[in-house]
């Protein structure tokens, strides 16, 4: 736990995030307890935590499972509102004494200080995965002005999006079965790359394609949002391009250039790509 180091700021969010993620909790104002449980997985466990908590007249603010449980056992996160030290140790030593589906019970209280629950590491579909906020992306991208310049910054930063482009493609949308049709697919494979743009946090993205040209409107985009933070003035969504041209490329066959049109970097409310396609979609 970490003393707040920083003046409170409100906070704002989508109305239906893609992904949230319980790794860091602030307890400010008042005690809070973070309490992670490692459970039997059968049906009716859940159940008779929450009913031991409610019994205690115990808060339960937050309740998840930080992955999808399978096998034998699995794992439970619960905030719990109003719970201080020697609450929490109360509850904990009751807990496990449900020796029949509690194998292990963690907890750690606080008020005015981070929580950092033990949940392992983060994974996407078993991959191993890591969290980066748009603060240290901001300042990761005023760092890389300063020492590679802004020209060479914004080619480096295209070459990684078109590596995770390909990746996205051919590791993951491989995976969907094929739809009958050419039309059917390309129309698949876009439905997709918006779905993964969501779920990665990198915007939601609205597409439209006509003849030779696709153009993605993305709102919220992350990448664009950080570098305006940073004090980049112009268009800014390198990564995104590449992730664009590596993913089109491989769905459509096709060579494909991105060039970002709209950009909340200079002012625009949303960032917008054209791509452009150097040969005809249908021969």
């Amino acid at each position: 736990m970490f003393k707040r180091l920083l003046a409170r700021k409100s906070l704002s969010f989508r109305a239906q995030p893609a992904v949230e993620i319980d790794s860091v909790i602030y307890a400010g104002g008042r005690y809070y307890t973070a309490m992670v449980l490692e459970l039997v997985n059968k049906p009716g466990v859940a159940s008779r935590i929450i009913d031991e908590i409610a019994r205690r007249g115990i808060n339960i603010v937050k309740i998840t499972t930080p992955y999808m449980v399978t096998g034998d056992r699995g794992h439970l996160l619960l905030i719990l509102e109003n719970c201080d030290e020697s609450c929490a140790e109360g509850l904990k030593r009751e807990l496990e004494g449900m020796r029949d589906i509690v194998l292990r019970v963690e907890a750690t209280s606080g008020m005015d200080v981070f929580l950092f629950p033990m949940l392992g590491g983060l994974k996407l579909l078993g991959d191993k995965s890591l969290v980066l906020t748009q603060g240290m992306v901001a300042e990761a991208i005023r760092q890389g002005v300063k020492a590679l310049g802004r020209s060479e910054l914004s080619q480096a930063l295209r070459s990684l999006g078109r590596g995770v482009g390909v990746f996205i493609y051919k590791n993951l949308y491989t995976m969907l079965s094929t739809p009958p049709s050419p039309e059917a697919q390309l129309k698949a494979s876009l439905e997709f790359l918006v779905d993964v743009f969501k779920a990665l946090g990198l915007g939601d993205v609205e597409y439209e394609l006509k003849g030779l040209e696709a153009r993605f409107k993305v709102y919220g985009g992350f990448e664009c949002e950080a570098a305006r933070d940073a004090g980049v003035v112009g268009t800014a969504g390198d990564f995104t391009s590449g992730v664009l041209e590596g993913y089109l490329e491989l769905a459509f066959g096709r060579r494909v250039g991105v060039k970002e049109e709209k950009c909340v970097a200079r002012g625009d409310s949303h960032c917008e790509y054209k791509a452009s396609f150097y040969e005809p979609l249908s021969e």
